[in-house]
């Protein structure tokens, strides 16, 4: 950037006698000096060595040859060296003229140019263009200038008038103006309030507008100001300050007040004002046509008349700038208080001691591109942005780090001589600076000339103009360079310079590297000849060269070296030869004294990373920094013992090559390699600074710490010096927004959120941080709240965010930036955005679907609540009935086990009084028997009647007391007979009681208890096994026999005086599964053999009641095939009952007992001398019925035994029966099964089959009959019958032997009718074989023919025929098949027709079943007869 203000050059006139050739030389740059503009630092050479030259080859007089070119800046002048970034149209404007800059409220750039609004975010530049104008357009987009109101809108000056555009749509509003022929051509404008607008046109007058927002109208107001308007400006308090040709006019709302000028302005400029400007601190600046005044302060004086008040200035004081060569167009105030005044001839910089700068354009690319300046604009992150003419906007950074450049010139003899720079030194006055192939650049830090110092034939220059290494030592400059190593002398005058090459044995080599040790010797580096020290003694210089005087040590063999470090505080020398670390110690001579070598080693995790060290710095006596290429920066602890400790900083490889390295004297570490780094050593941070002016990739040994702490370091591009204490980040914090966003690749503009439809599936958001400080350097990071709730981090250089097929749903995209130095800002932008679901998802279609659902549920609600109620009326009303079923069965099972259970000691008795009036004999067995089913009767009698009881309460105990032996001895000697005829083993065992010791018991009631239990112990126990009863005080001897307990009634109070009651036997047990219930009403335990049930079900649930009710506990235990025992606990103290339950008087314990002394003695059946008796199976489960049957028939018939059918079954297989007389009812197999059984098979089914049973009903008989039966006759039974039926079937069976095989129809139905009963059936006969072919004749049919009703049809034909009504018409087609197939000669089908039969298989079925053949077989016998 080249800088320059009231330069004032002093060229002394030179006079001297030359040839003519010389003095046009000199004359040639006279006049450059006079003509060219300086813009930077201008460094003149004295141009002595060409003045020598000159007198040497002409050898003429000199009269007087001075050439002595100075730059001499003004006292009030300073150079200020910044960047500057242009706007161009290459950079995306659509204009090379750009009038006005300003920054919305989101931090956006808005530039108003002569081809539309810009919008510029840091990175991309967008147009705006006017296109609701017509042929106006092209002068409403001709944009001269821009103002923002309170909310956000751009008011805009345009050549077509006034133009407002709203921003955050994106779009132009439409405005109404009254009287608007007159606002054309308009150059500024301003809002005030949100309520004013002011314009002024070209014609410099000044419009006042009112803001009617409510209609987007603006109502012109009249302004009495008689005078060229030249500038209009806004303070801080919305006052309107006026510039114009008649002074300053400071307008509040619609008060208009002048700013008396003071009389030497107005003598020297007159009263005309270009410009005024009121800053922060309340001082204002006001120019004139020519110059620039300043005043402290402002004070307001109200005028006690009505001519106006006045604004007085206290004082007033005219600045160095003036624009006698260019007009004055706008002035800005910096953050520190600075100003910056822009003119149509450069741009002037103003600091608090008014210190000037001015900056013109230029050819560089740091200079402004143009010197016409509009206006200016200071944005909220401290960016100065230039408005200009033909160059569109330059922007300076007002904050920008004071890194330091000075760069070659390639058109300025005065600059570097060239770019490359290899070595630095600093003596304080001067600057050293080694190029890399045009020789030394001193450079004078106060005057800033330049003295170049080059190699030329004669031995007084240096040797090379490739210049390495620089070290200061005193007085002297050492030089190294490719050809040798130079001292220069600075305290002489010319300079006299010593080449040690010619002068010492130093050979002609490249020396990279020099340092001075802590005894003064220098060491320099080497490319070939490795390390040498350098001793000097005055002008006598000995070098000791290591390769050559101690060519065996191991350090000394690598002959470059690439970089070296002398201690001077500490005797030891560190150098590099690029594949290994060479640390030389020095004893108190200087002479080396120990050798250690380090090397990288992969393998160590302390180890370097890099044996190629560019350069070597020490921290402390035993830190060193190292910088390397390939493994950037290693921190390296040297130890006591020769080892060492590393640690390598690489951050991600942007600190890999490192060149220069020199530390801060705060310890930081400065490293450059492509770029400039800082790594502080305290927080272990790494930032990257980039300088301005471009990259400059630094060099190795190229950097220098100078004795005030300034670094410098050289580079590709000129060097680089700054003053590390005086860097600091960057304070400003970004505004992170959204500039762009693109949705299926296309623009698209948003407000205050983003809307997406369902089809807009890919969004591209594009990212700003709003800090235009190097905007590239900024980060981002966001999260998309509902999505993503993470914080995610773009990377490094990149702003773009994409997201593809969101969800539908509201999210939140959340943003925070950093600025420059990576700072990250507090504020979080964020901006919701709306993925709309297509129509079928959106919310009032989901509301639809709730309500249908909603609907659809109340319908479904309502059926299903119908549906259940009828559901559960149903259930309930199947319940009811399958209840009243269950209960129906249960007491027809009931009534029927009952009646079954009478009825066997009835036919026991009846059989017996028969006997005995038959044999007119009265014995002592058939009186036994006749008292023991008394009795039996009458306990089954007493269970009928408790019936009621057990359905309700039971009565009221009657205690008493009762001798405990005698009781229980006469309650179960009842049971000793009946144990002696089905052998079993019965004993009583009644424990710890004497014959005198008493109880208190209710006597029924346990009489009860036992006698139902051990009726169902000797019912369900086999014969030849055991039955037991206990009686015991104590629990201790009685205990379950068996696993598996339930516990029936267990009180809830301890009953302290017990008698304990056992009955065990040894029968066929209880399932687990019925345990639990086998003591409930009228549950029945299934058997697997019994095919009835095992008891009426009423016992067991009577002694539950029982004692339940006497306040004891029961409880069982069983296990199936092995046995059960009851254990009945009893209160059977006083103190246990209440009063009114205790009986006044003791009972008689002994009562009279029927006694059963009755044996049955066992019979053996002579088969010898009843060979020609016919044989009969007589098959019972009652022993009694068996004795009772075999005594009444044993004298005609030979009686066979059996207790149930599978018995019977086996017998009859192994003998020849000839009739069967079994009862109903057994176990195992009853009396239908074992019916059925045979006479399905023929070898049986001619045998005779008389069926027993206490089942009276018609359904029985039919059943019974059904299954074959040939009799039926109902218990009791009369013996008379019995004989009668038996003798009828037997010889029934003679005449009936062989009728099949002689004629089939020679026996018909009415052959075994009675006399009396052959009306009846002869009618029925009739009615069926009248109707005999109607498939539909039933049972129904003919109780209507018959005029009977259905039940007394049933009966009078079971009685009569002694079959069902089915099975009689079922044997009537049948009679007439036969009768068709006997006399005519048809097929099978037609004779179903006649018959009434639809299914031709179930004809064959039952023809088959009556006949044992089939219809043709027995058609084929007809024929062959």
């Amino acid at each position: 950037m080249n800088a320059q203000a009231n330069k004032h050059l002093i060229v002394p006139f030179i006079f001297f006698i030359v040839f003519y050739h010389r003095f046009v030389r000199l004359r040639t740059y006279y006049v450059y000096l006079r003509t060219s503009k300086i813009r930077n630092l201008i460094y003149f050479s004295t141009m002595k060595k060409e003045a020598q030259v000159y007198i040497t080859q002409k050898i003429t007089i000199l009269i007087f040859c001075s050439f002595v070119p100075l730059l001499v800046l003004g006292n009030n002048t300073k150079v200020h060296n910044f960047n500057i970034q242009h706007l161009t149209i290459e950079s995306g404007l659509p204009h090379t003229d750009a009038n006005a800059t300003i920054q919305d409220k989101n931090g956006i750039i808005w530039i108003g140019t002569y081809s539309g609004l810009c919008k510029y975010d840091g990175h991309l530049i967008e147009t705006f263009h006017q296109t609701q104008e017509g042929l106006n357009n092209t002068y409403t987009n001709r944009i001269l200038d821009i103002s923002i109101d309170d909310k956000g809108l751009l008011w805009l000056a345009t050549a077509g008038g006034i133009q407002l555009f709203d921003p955050n749509k994106k779009e132009y509003i439409s405005l109404k103006i009254k009287d608007s022929k007159s606002i054309n051509n308009l150059e500024k404008i301003l809002t005030v309030k949100n309520k004013y607008v002011y314009i002024k046109n070209s014609d410099n007058s000044l419009f006042l507008y009112e803001r009617n927002d409510s209609k987007n109208e603006l109502i012109p107001i009249l302004i009495n100001l008689e005078s060229k308007c030249y500038s209009i400006r806004k303070d801080s308090l919305d006052r309107v300050w006026v510039s114009s040709d008649q002074g300053c006019f400071i307008i509040n709302e619609k008060d208009i007040n002048q700013l008396e000028l003071p009389n030497s302005i107005l003598e020297e400029e007159g009263k005309e004002v270009r410009y005024t400007f009121l800053d922060s601190k309340n001082q204002l600046l006001i120019a004139t046509h020519n110059n620039l005044y300043k005043s402290d302060s402002v004070h307001f004086i109200k005028s006690e008349n009505k001519e106006g008040s006045l604004y007085k200035l206290k004082s007033l004081k005219k600045t160095p700038i003036s624009f006698k060569k260019g007009l004055i167009t706008d002035i800005v105030e910096d953050y520190n208080n600075n100003y910056w005044i822009s003119s149509t001839k450069g741009l002037f910089f103003m600091n608090k001691e008014s210190v000037i700068t001015t900056f013109y354009a230029g050819e560089s690319t740091k200079t402004l591109n143009s010197d016409y300046i509009i206006s200016l604009f200071i944005d909220k992150t401290d960016n100065l942005f230039i408005s200009t003419y033909a160059g569109g906007v330059n922007i300076i950074d007002l904050r920008q780090k004071p890194f330091h450049r000075i760069q070659y010139q390639p058109n300025n003899p005065f600059s570097l001589s060239e770019k490359i720079i290899r070595a630095i030194a600093d003596d304080e006055q001067h600057l050293w600076v080694g190029t890399h192939s045009t020789g030394l650049n001193r450079i004078n830090k106060t005057t800033h000339e330049v003295l170049k110092v080059q190699t030329d034939k004669t031995n007084t220059s240096i040797g090379s103009n490739n210049i390495r290494s620089l070290l200061l030592q005193n007085n002297q400059l050492w030089v190294g360079h490719t050809s040798g190593l130079d001292i220069i002398y600075l305290n002489t005058s010319p300079l006299v310079i010593t080449r040690l090459n010619e002068v010492s044995n130093f050979p002609s080599d490249e020396v990279t590297s020099l340092s001075q040790d802590c005894y003064g010797q220098v060491w320099a580096g080497t490319w070939k000849n490795g390390v040498i020290r350098i001793d000097q003694n005055h002008n006598d210089f000995t070098c000791t060269i290591f390769k050559d005087s101690q060519p065996a040590t191991t350090a000394f063999i690598p002959k470059r070296v690439i970089s070296l470090y002398a201690d001077k505080n500490l005797p030891e020398i560190f150098y590099s030869s690029g594949e290994q670390l060479i640390r030389l110690k020095l004893n108190t001579s200087g002479k080396i004294d120990t050798i250690l070598t380090y090397e990288a080693d992969e393998l160590q995790t302390h180890s370097l990373n890099s044996n190629f060290i560019s350069t070597i710095r020490k921290e402390n006596d035993s830190t060193l920094w190292l910088g390397t290429l390939g493994g950037g920066v290693n921190k390296m602890i040297l130890q006591k013992n020769g080892k060492y400790h590393a640690t390598s900083l690489n951050f991600n490889n942007k600190f890999e090559n490192i060149e220069t390295l020199e530390i801060d004297d705060n310890n930081n570490i400065w490293a450059g390699g492509n770029n400039l780094f800082k790594y502080n050593t305290q927080t272990k941070e790494l930032q990257e600074y980039k300088i301005p002016g471009g990259l400059n990739s630094y060099k190795i040994g190229s950097s220098y710490k100078a004795t005030d702490g300034t670094i410098y370091m050289g580079g590709i591009d000129g060097l680089v010096y700054f003053n590390p204490n005086k860097i600091s980040n960057n304070t400003t914090h970004a505004t992170p927004n959204i500039s762009q966003i693109e949705i299926n690749n296309k623009k698209r503009l948003f407000g205050e959120e983003i809307k997406l439809n369902y089809f807009e599936n890919h969004i591209k958001i594009f990212l700003t941080a709003t800090h235009y400080n190097s905007p590239r350097d900024c980060k981002f990071k966001y999260r998309l709240v509902g999505y993503q709730d993470d914080w995610r981090q773009v990377p490094l250089g990149s702003r773009t965010l994409f997201y593809s097929n969101l969800p539908y749903k509201k999210y939140t995209l959340e943003v925070m930036a950093t600025n420059n130095d990576g700072v990250w800002s507090p504020t979080i932008y964020s901006i919701p955005i709306i993925v709309s679901p297509p129509w079928w998802l959106t919310t009032t279609a989901k509301l639809v679907y709730t309500l249908l659902c909603l609907v659809a549920f109340i319908l479904i609600y309502i059926y299903t609540k119908h549906w259940l109620q009828l559901r559960r009326e149903l259930h309930l009303k199947q319940f009811v009935e399958s209840q009243t079923n269950y209960i129906q069965n249960l007491r027809q099972q009931f009534f029927t086990n009952i009646s079954h259970e009478l009825r066997t000691p009835l036919t026991l008795i009846k059989a017996t009084v028969e006997k005995l009036a038959k044999d007119q004999q009265w014995t002592k067995e058939s009186e036994n028997i006749l008292n023991r089913n008394i009795i039996r009767m009458s306990h089954l009698i007493d269970n009928v009647i408790k019936i009621d009881q057990i359905k309700d309460d039971i009565p009221d105990l009657q205690i008493q007391q009762t001798q405990t032996i005698p009781f229980f001895s006469s309650l179960c000697s009842n049971f000793q007979n009946l144990a002696e005829i089905k052998n079993i083993k019965f004993s009583v065992n009644i424990t710890d009681y004497n014959l005198q010791d008493n109880i208190w018991v209710d006597q029924e009631c346990v009489t009860n208890m036992l006698f139902n239990l051990l009726s169902n112990a000797f019912k369900y126990t086999p014969n030849n096994k055991k039955i037991e009863v206990i009686i015991s005080k104590s629990n201790k001897k009685i205990e379950h026999k068996h696993p598996t307990i339930n516990q029936i009634i267990q009180q809830t109070k301890s009953i302290e005086h017990s008698i304990y009651i056992q009955i065990i036997d040894t029968g066929i047990g209880i399932r687990k599964e019925s345990l639990l219930s086998i003591c409930d009403r009228y549950y029945k335990v299934e058997n697997d053999n019994y095919k009835t049930p095992m008891s009426s079900g009423l016992g067991l649930s009577l002694v539950k009641k029982l004692v339940k009710n006497h306040k004891g506990n029961l409880s069982l235990s069983s296990e199936y095939g092995q046995g059960t025992d009851f254990i009945i606990q009893l209160p059977c103290a006083e103190s246990e009952y209440s009063e009114q339950n205790i009986l006044p008087t003791i009972e008689q314990q002994s009562k009279d007992c029927i006694k059963e002394d009755y044996k049955i003695t066992k019979e053996s059946i002579s088969n010898t001398s009843n060979l020609l008796k016919p044989t009969i199976i007589i098959i019972e489960d009652n022993f009694e019925i068996r004795l009772l049957l075999k005594q009444s028939l044993n004298k005609k018939y030979q009686i066979i035994e059996a207790e149930n059918g599978l018995e019977a079954l086996d017998i009859i297989k192994k003998e020849k029966v000839d009739l069967i007389i079994s009862d109903l009812m057994m176990p195992k197999m009853d009396g239908l099964e074992l019916c059925r059984t045979l006479k399905d098979n023929s070898s049986y089914t001619n045998i005779p089959f008389i069926l027993l049973t206490a089942k009276t009903s018609i359904e029985s008989k039919i059943e019974g009959l059904n299954y074959g039966a040939d009799a039926y006759l109902e218990k009791p039974i009369s013996l008379a019958l019995l004989n009668s039926t038996i003798d009828n079937l037997l010889d029934s069976k003679k005449k009936m032997k062989n009728y099949l095989s002689t004629n089939y129809l020679s026996i018909t139905v009415e052959d075994r009718l009675q006399e009396e009963d052959k009306d009846f059936y002869q009618e029925l006969t009739t009615v069926i074989e009248r109707n005999i072919s109607d498939p539909d004749l039933d049972v129904n049919f003919l109780c209507k023919e018959m005029g009977y009703s259905r039940t007394r049809l049933y009966q009078k034909v079971n009685d009569v025929i002694g079959m069902p009504i089915k099975q009689y018409v079922r044997t009537l087609r049948l009679k007439a098949a036969i009768k068709i197939m006997a006399e005519e000669d048809i097929a099978i089908a037609d004779i179903l027709l006649r018959i009434g039969i639809k299914s031709q298989s179930y004809f064959t079925t039952i023809f088959k079943k009556e006949f044992r053949k089939t219809p043709s077989d027995f058609m084929k016998d007809l024929k062959h007869e």
